[in-house]
């Protein structure tokens, strides 16, 4: 008589509901990305600088500041990282007049003015539209 019910009266569950879930490891995979790749590594350099959940425009010339630092990073490197961080939608919306842009230990330096913010604006419209027209060929030439 194996009728599952403990001292109480109440009926337990059984023993196929009580499986425990595998926990998540939080390892994460690994990105083929080399412009993220990049940006990974001076992330983890620069953390005040460089930050994609909340964005600050840069100073104008800071890679020259960040190799002059010394960090042991290829030029090339940081010119990946800087490319995918400030290409990214979260730069690009942060940039707004009178946002003040921070040097390499994270203080602000000056203020971005308002040519400077249509000139980014323009610019990423610009990339978007080029973007678009490749594929549009890309796709043209797949149907023939």
């Amino acid at each position: 008589m194996n009728n599952h019910r403990s001292n109480t009266g109440k009926k337990k569950p059984s023993s196929r509901f009580n499986m425990v879930r595998k926990k998540y490891t939080g390892r994460k995979i690994q990105s083929t990305n080399k412009y993220k790749l990049a940006f990974r590594t001076l992330e983890k350099l620069l953390p005040r600088v460089f930050n994609l959940h909340k964005p600050k425009p840069l100073s104008l010339g800071i890679r020259e500041d960040i190799i002059n630092l010394n960090l042991g990073i290829s030029n090339r490197t940081i010119r990946s990282a800087l490319h995918f961080y400030c290409n990214s939608y979260q730069y690009l919306g942060s940039i707004r007049e009178g946002v003040s842009r921070i040097d390499t230990s994270g203080k602000p330096t000056s203020a971005v003015i308002s040519k400077e913010e249509q000139a980014a604006a323009y610019e990423r419209c610009q990339q978007v539209y080029k973007t678009i027209k490749e594929n549009n060929k890309r796709k043209k030439m797949l149907q023939k």
